[in-house]
């Protein structure tokens, strides 16, 4: 009985973060222009928070994102970035899994992603521009789309932890202890 009602509030939740994820555009979130490409701080927090509840929930998340981008009218680049998120997401998510009971498995996994999710986005951007953004992309756009992973992820694991000491959610990774 009660791993049915937990399978409820997964589902509930993850809906609560595909709502989230698809409106999040239409958000006035803090947006860094920079030739070529933007970033949008806080933009993948839902879909980051879905990683930890797993596979499934990450890619509907995703697709979330990717509909919200392009129902806002964002230029297809910026759709098709979002839809690179899948792959990162995917990894994140086994990884989690993979490495559940280990104590830096938060932390390896929120890098080895930032380097996946930097890279998609800057093939994405280059395949796009072709060889007017190529240089830019590379030098500029991976380090940028590798540190607004880590703000977002960091977020996401806050937000993540306080839900699962609220006993909102169950952990199902450990994760790092806070301080109040």
């Amino acid at each position: 009985m009660s791993d049915k009602r937990m399978d409820t509030k997964k589902i509930v939740i993850s809906a609560l973060l595909v709502g989230l994820a698809v409106v999040i555009p239409y958000i006035s979130l803090p947006v860094l222009p920079i030739p070529e490409f933007s970033v949008t701080l806080f933009a993948h927090v839902a879909i980051l928070i879905a990683m930890f509840l797993g596979v499934e929930v990450s890619i509907l998340a995703a697709l979330g994102s990717v509909l919200g981008f392009y129902l806002k009218g964002m230029p297809l680049v910026v759709v098709m970035r979002a839809a690179s998120h899948i792959l990162f997401l995917i990894v994140g998510a086994v990884l989690l899994r993979k490495w559940k009971d280990k104590n830096w498995s938060v932390y390896v996994t929120g890098a080895v992603t930032g380097v996946i999710h930097a890279l998609c986005e800057a093939v994405v951007v280059a395949f796009w521009f072709q060889s007017s953004a190529v240089s830019t992309t590379f030098s500029v756009g991976v380090p940028i789309f590798f540190l607004h992973h880590c703000f977002d992820y960091t977020m996401a694991v806050i937000i993540y932890s306080a839900l699962t000491r609220a006993r909102l959610i169950k952990s199902a990774v450990r994760l790092p202890k806070f301080r109040r």
